[in-house]
């Protein structure tokens, strides 16, 4: 993904205060986008990417990233989103603050300068946990103030996925692609059947893993529709298809359609950016 700033024509700081602000944290990356008028409006998209393998650290990028000039106005609410693989699903029932350490550690280690952070889904019986840097955390509080929302990456796609299940009761298999990982979610219905990451390095170590959850699940590749966010390249795209059926990129609501139909946004991802789309579904 190249990186890009595009400005709608109609837009000016002056009004920052009326408008919401979402930022998704990526792995090799940061991205933003501007909405005004309760999300129907998009006012500025941008993304920037960082090489992983040089010497510069993340926390470096990310404060090259604060000297933006949208981060000197305020808004009417900004949403951090961070990007990570080792997320655990737990049942709501199970909730409980002083346990969310011991749960996390069952599935993934702790890293030194980690605070773990909850997530309660609006549309399911459960929550996720996910570690954050507390760097990150800081320069974010450092750069934003104290009132901004966090979530997990996956938030967005677990609220949009159910809400269009709501009534149905089909089973459906949505993959989010990430530049080293990749998250499978499978409902029925609106009701989350599976829900876990994959970490890869190629195309084969990726179809692999999708054709083993397929198997393991003894879901027919034939009548069960796959739906790709994310990174979703051509090549990613006709890998899935070579043994699944149905294949589709994940589709925009009206009104993000109206969004990105308008000059300069034409051009961009929607799949890409979904999760800042919807970021407003975790409100």
């Amino acid at each position: 993904m190249k990186d890009f700033h595009l400005v709608h024509t109609d837009f000016s700081y002056s009004h920052s205060d009326t408008y919401e602000l979402s930022i998704l944290f990526r792995q090799d990356g940061i991205s933003f986008i501007i909405t005004g008028q309760d999300y129907e409006r998009l006012f500025a998209a941008h993304h920037e990417s960082f090489d992983i393998d040089s010497d510069k650290s993340n926390s470096a990028y990310c404060n090259d990233f604060f000297e933006h000039e949208a981060f000197t106005y305020r808004y009417k609410k900004i949403s951090c989103l961070f990007s990570t693989e080792r997320i655990t699903i737990v049942p709501a029932s199970l909730y409980k603050q002083d346990d969310l350490e011991t749960i996390f550690r069952l599935n993934h280690p702790l890293q030194e300068k980690e605070s773990l952070v909850s997530y309660t889904f609006r549309n399911a019986e459960s929550f996720v946990i996910y570690p954050v840097s507390q760097e990150l955390l800081s320069l974010c509080t450092q750069k934003l103030g104290i009132d901004f929302q966090v979530y997990p990456h996956i938030a967005p796609l677990f609220e949009s996925a159910i809400l269009q299940n709501k009534h149905s009761e089909k089973t459906c298999v949505y993959i989010s692609i990430q530049s080293t990982f990749f998250d499978v979610l499978i409902l029925n219905g609106p009701r989350i059947a599976l829900y876990n990451t994959f970490t890869y390095t190629n195309i084969n170590d990726y179809v692999f893993y999708v054709m083993n959850v397929f198997e393991q699940l003894h879901l027919n590749p034939m009548q069960i529709p796959v739906i790709l966010t994310g990174k979703t390249s051509p090549s990613y795209i006709d890998a899935t298809a070579m043994f699944i059926k149905h294949v589709e990129t994940i589709s925009q609501l009206p009104s993000h359609t109206k969004m990105i139909q308008q000059p300069p946004f034409t051009e961009i991802s929607f799949p890409f950016f979904h999760t800042l789309f919807c970021s407003n579904l975790c409100e």
